[in-house]
């Protein structure tokens, strides 16, 4: 199987990350592709697509792709870095929706290497592509892999100690553990209700808590998250249809 040699990505691993981060892809592809979806929305062109389009970044474009990722990853890391407690001897991060968890590259050489990451999404592919916001968590879209997910952050330098993945169709939310950090970017409140996991978030974390969260834009009172938080908000990032807040527990 292809493998990049820094950084552990197969080219399933570049299909696969192209389907979760649509942004990462030139803008007439990604133009092009949305339109036969629109027009042929049957499975058969979404697998056209994920087997014959995709793939073509792999062959001409990996490089360039993969440093797309990683700098817009440490575009997200740099906003959230000034928010960030360094003196903490071990930080708990769960990462909601987390996909390939590219941020979690740049935290954990930022915040030590007893930082633990906990990774929530959904361990498969789905038969077809939704995008946008879904009232339903379930009727979204998956592309996801936790074993090639694993192989990239080990590339990147992370050790399988610090990484604990959660197949949230299989297992359930880890409602026993603690975190220090929370974070959800272009996920939950994104793609679907923060009250997916609202409860389990309240369960997991105590006063001082950080969440970092990107809202969808025309869908939240910020003052109702708050409240089924139990959280104080700071807005840290705006963006063209979104906008991420910082929400301490209190």
């Amino acid at each position: 199987m292809k493998q990049h040699d820094q950084l552990g990505l197969t080219e399933e691993s570049v299909q696969m990350l192209l389907m979760q981060r649509a942004d990462l892809r030139v803008k007439v592809d990604l133009t092009i592709s949305r339109l036969l979806l629109k027009i042929f929305p049957e499975k058969p062109v979404r697998k056209f697509i994920f087997k014959t389009v995709l793939p073509l970044y792999y062959k001409v474009g990996l490089k360039p792709l993969i440093r797309r990722y990683m700098s817009s990853c440490e575009i997200d890391f740099q906003n959230l870095k000034p928010h960030l407690d360094i003196n903490k001897l071990e930080c708990k991060i769960l990462d909601i929706g987390a996909g390939f968890s590219g941020i979690s590259v740049f935290l954990f050489h930022f915040l030590g290497k007893k930082t633990k990451f906990c990774l929530l999404d959904r361990d498969s592919v789905t038969a077809d592509w939704k995008i946008g916001y879904h009232h339903d968590a379930n009727s979204f879209s998956s592309y996801n892999s936790f074993p090639l997910v694993k192989i990239f952050l080990k590339a990147s330098g992370l050790h399988h100690n610090n990484v604990k993945t959660i197949d949230i169709n299989k297992q359930p939310f880890p409602e026993n553990a603690k975190f220090d950090i929370v974070i959800s970017l272009l996920s939950m409140g994104y793609h679907y209700p923060i009250d997916v996991y609202a409860d389990g978030i309240r369960k997991t974390t105590n006063k001082g808590a950080k969440i970092f969260l990107d809202l969808r834009d025309g869908y939240y009172n910020l003052a109702e998250v708050e409240n089924v938080l139990n959280a104080k908000a700071t807005l840290i990032k705006t963006s063209k249809n979104s906008k991420r807040y910082l929400l301490i527990r209190i």
